[in-house]
């Protein structure tokens, strides 16, 4: 009789269920069904979108190495075209590569203004590698180093003397010599020596800093050669005016020209009567 009983109560149990899920199918089938469509429809389009994304990767990778083949033997004019094309179209990481080697070619041809411009596109696009951004401000700001105000160099590279930035040597060496050009040689000399003393500085970089500092050392000793000198001529100066006074005073007739015998026009005649 038991067992009758539980097995009414599980047939129960199952009709409400049932009841209970065509109840709710009924007040929220059409919204299930669109979540449902909504989702394949998703998954599809992110499957299309990354099909062309890839089509567009390697079409892009086809015309850049096309390009750089056309460079290296010696079709500049076709090459830039090509660059031109590819860094327009926005491609991830192609159009950055594109971009810096525009500004290659122009500094080859010594054309230094419209490099910087191919260099500043890549250093201010959000799009390019982190690495790629920081290699173009680098370029940049060196190509006008000779010209270039202190206080902009160390402001456009102030977050590139982080350790943490694989450039930071190369910063450090910009800001040197941006501080030498300005006779701040106390910075120039605190970036040369964190150079020198970085054991992740290319040899190149490293000697160029010591060279630089010898330079600044020997400025400051002639500076400092300098000072004793000028301050003995004063004082010697100072002397032999004050012993000429002296002997003014002492004599009137010393206002007369030694040359000439003609007394200075500061000393009037006087009359015998």
């Amino acid at each position: 009789m038991v067992d009758q009983n539980d097995g009414l109560m599980r047939e129960v149990e199952e009709e409400l269920r049932r009841e209970r899920l065509a109840n709710l199918w009924q007040q929220y089938g059409t919204y299930a069904l669109a979540a449902a469509a909504l989702l394949v429809i998703s998954v599809a389009g992110v499957k299309v979108w990354q099909s062309k994304r890839i089509a567009a990767a390697q079409s892009a990778g086809a015309q850049y190495e096309t390009a750089t083949t056309a460079l290296t033997n010696g079709k500049v004019d076709e090459a830039l075209k090509a660059f031109e094309g590819i860094s327009s179209s926005g491609q991830d990481g192609y159009a950055a590569l594109a971009a810096l080697q525009i500004a290659g070619a122009h500094l080859k041809q010594g054309k230094a203004a419209e490099a910087k411009a191919a260099f500043d596109k890549v250093a201010a696009d959000p799009k390019a590698d982190t690495l790629l951004r920081e290699f173009a401000t680098l370029q940049s700001v060196a190509i006008n180093i000779g010209d270039a105000d202190f206080t902009d160099v160390q402001n456009r590279l102030n977050a590139l003397l982080a350790q943490s930035s694989p450039w930071h040597p190369n910063a450090r060496e910009l800001v040197a010599l941006a501080a030498f050009r300005a006779k701040n040689y106390d910075v120039a000399r605190e970036n040369l020596r964190a150079i020198v003393a970085d054991p992740s500085a290319a040899e190149g970089i490293i000697q160029r800093a010591n060279t630089l500092l010898a330079s600044i050392a020997a400025i400051e000793v002639r500076m400092k050669a300098s000072k004793p000198s000028d301050a003995s001529s004063d004082a010697a100066g100072g002397a032999a005016a004050a012993g000429q006074a002296k002997d003014q005073k002492s004599d009137p007739a010393s206002d007369t020209d030694t040359k000439t015998g003609a007394k200075s026009a500061a000393t009037p005649d006087v009359k015998k009567e």
